[in-house]
């Protein structure tokens, strides 16, 4: 009975084992496919720094994965980016966050080819200006197009208007005709 107690623990370290290996094998080919050498996904916290090369994001989130809940939302974040970065969606983003074993593995011995993100300048305030850059032309634009119909419409606009003119006068003189008959 003594050697079946100790049967366990190891039985579940080899699995544990087994489990961090094919993490390991399947970070490593994902990096191999985004074009850096495989050995960086094994080194702790350089990996985070290469990942965000990766997924063309600046070296200080990895911080920010530090920060206690904070950390959760970017980790999950540039999960969801290196997931993109294969053409997979959010079911291949949360398998690699819950299940890495298995989907890193995927991903890495897989058909799935990386493309490379769009490359942003890194900061919050650079995000902020290019967003506030592209209200501005999306406003320029509805300027134009207003401008544009208002000058397609003017015609029309002017010819209602002088109608309506014609209107109120023809009205105007036939009320006063009306009165005046009246009167007399």
């Amino acid at each position: 009975m003594h050697g079946a107690e100790n049967m366990m623990p190891v039985g579940i370290m080899i699995a544990y084992f087994i489990i961090i290996i094919a993490s390991l094998a399947g970070m490593w080919k994902v990096y191999e496919k985004a074009g850096h050498p495989g050995w960086k996904a094994i080194i702790p916290v350089y990996n985070l720094i290469i990942l965000m090369r990766i997924i063309r994001k600046p070296a200080w989130w990895v911080l920010l994965m530090i920060i206690p809940y904070i950390g959760i939302i970017w980790s999950v974040w540039s999960t969801n980016l290196l997931s993109k970065s294969f053409g997979k969606g959010i079911g291949t983003t949360l398998g690699l966050f819950f299940l890495p074993f298995i989907f890193y593995p995927m991903l890495g011995f897989g058909d799935d080819k990386y493309t490379k993100p769009k490359e942003g300048k890194g900061s919050i305030a650079d995000s902020l200006h290019k967003g506030i850059d592209e209200v501005e032309v999306a406003f320029e634009k509805a300027k134009d197009t207003a401008t544009d119909l208002a000058d397609k419409t003017e015609g029309f606009v002017s010819d209602v208007a002088d109608d309506a003119k014609k209107f109120v006068e023809n009205t105007k003189d036939d009320f006063k005709k009306n009165f005046d008959e009246d009167k007399k």
